[in-house]
């Protein structure tokens, strides 16, 4: 127990030195069916409810990362009664009551382990854990009873359930499995629905019965006689609680980047003076303004970049055209393309750059490529490929940036669009 609660106190002391990642809080509740042992006569368990509270730091190392959880459940428990509920006749005068002081299966929960994030679309993501902890669990505490009023005064046990003795300050070893979907509605708030499997071991449970074998149709006397000669037994089980949760809840994200959010802007179309042939549309004059090759951007100080280009050709030949913007990683020496966006004479283009994506060598390349009114590339040359270094924060910048460049880093930048050009020696 001290070993988890030193674990979950350093999580929450690092949690503050992940900053682009961002610290999910996802409260839950779930809805849950025993399973195994668990549901069969010598639990008595049925369906039950739970809520929790899981706090998660996504994306710590590429798609892993670290979360806790606290949380409660809750399982009814169904005892069948064998025996008729009262009977009034002259030989056999009896009434079947329920002493209880808890009828339900109950455990508080707290667990630490590891999660991954994969995004599936741009607002939809697929976050998975397993975690391993403690669950105190409190045992139900209930008996059915014959109370027997003619012809003697006596009471007969039916089902007896207790608390063992020896387990009442007991933690049980327990894990948490499971995963869900997860809808940003903004950059800091979201919705999810999920599945979990629970499972804690080393449950020692403790019962007394009476096997009564009756069918319904005994007379009076026979049922009384069948009491009598029915003896109590009492067990003790080791088993072990298992169950599947449906689970829905809200997302809140403190402190962590957000999905890319696109916002383009209209800009008018400046006939430009040239010297080319009106005719036939040259892609070599779409020219590329910003960023610049090996320009950067810290994302912890500018979370946007804005692409521009201008179209020199003239605006006769250009009229049925539109643009490609296309952004590309670079693995194992090869372009991996990861989004695209087109645009309807469009040549100014603002994105957010998501922080949790994972940049190789901090590079992320993009090209402009013009389309004919089908959408259709037809310049018949490879376009050029541009390249934006792209910085977490300052400290990554200034490891990765050459020695000219790294004090100016420090400075935040006053607006979006920001951009430090290298310097030439």
């Amino acid at each position: 127990m001290k070993h988890l609660i030193n674990a979950i106190c350093l999580f929450l002391c690092c949690s503050y030195g992940f900053g682009q990642k961002g610290l999910q809080i996802l409260p839950e509740f779930s809805i849950g069916q025993p399973i195994g042992a668990y549901s069969n006569n010598t639990f008595k368990a049925k369906n039950g409810f739970g809520g929790g509270l899981h706090l998660e730091k996504q994306n710590i190392w590429k798609v892993f990362g670290l979360g806790v959880y606290a949380g409660y459940q809750s399982y009814d428990t169904d005892f069948s009664i064998a025996f008729p509920s009262q009977i009034n006749e002259a030989s056999l005068r009896s009434r079947v009551y329920v002493d209880y002081k808890n009828l339900n299966w109950k455990s508080l929960q707290v667990t630490l382990g590891p999660t991954f994030n994969l995004q599936l679309a741009n607002k939809l993501q697929l976050q998975g854990f397993t975690k391993a902890g403690i669950a105190k669990v409190t045992y139900p505490e209930y008996r059915y009873y014959v109370d027997v009023a003619s012809p003697t005064t006596e009471q007969f046990t039916l089902f007896e359930a207790n608390t063992p003795n020896d387990t009442k300050s007991n933690f049980n070893f327990m894990m948490l499995s499971g995963f869900r979907f997860n809808y940003k509605l903004s950059n800091t708030f979201g919705i999810h629905i999920g599945a979990n499997y629970t499972h804690i071991k080393g449950l020692i449970h403790t019962y007394t019965s009476r096997d009564i074998q009756i069918t319904g149709d005994e007379i009076p006397s026979v049922l009384y006689e069948t009491l009598q000669n029915t003896p109590e037994t009492t067990k003790t089980c080791d088993c072990s609680i298992n169950t599947v949760n449906g689970t829905v809840g809200i997302t809140i994200t403190i402190g962590g980047g957000s999905n890319p959010q696109i916002e383009t802007k209209d800009e008018p179309d400046i006939p430009i003076t040239t010297n080319e042939p009106e005719e036939d549309y040259n892609c070599e004059r779409v020219i590329y303004e910003a960023p610049g090759y090996n320009d950067y951007v810290v994302l912890s100080q500018s979370p946007y970049a804005v692409f521009e280009w201008i179209d020199e050709n003239s605006r006769s030949v250009k009229e049925d055209k539109a643009y490609q913007l296309i952004f590309y990683i670079k693995e194992n020496g090869e372009y991996k393309e990861v989004d695209r966006h087109i645009m309807e004479s469009k040549r100014r283009f603002k994105i957010g750059l998501n922080p949790n994506k994972n940049y190789p060598e901090n590079v992320l390349y993009w090209k402009i490529i013009p389309v004919d009114a089908n959408k259709s590339e037809f310049c018949p040359e490879p376009t050029k490929m541009m390249r934006l270094l792209v910085f977490k924060n300052s400290n990554e910048a200034k490891k990765r940036l050459p020695e000219c460049l790294k004090e100016e880093v420090i400075s935040k930048p006053e607006n979006t669009n920001f951009f430090k050009k290298p310097k030439t020696n």
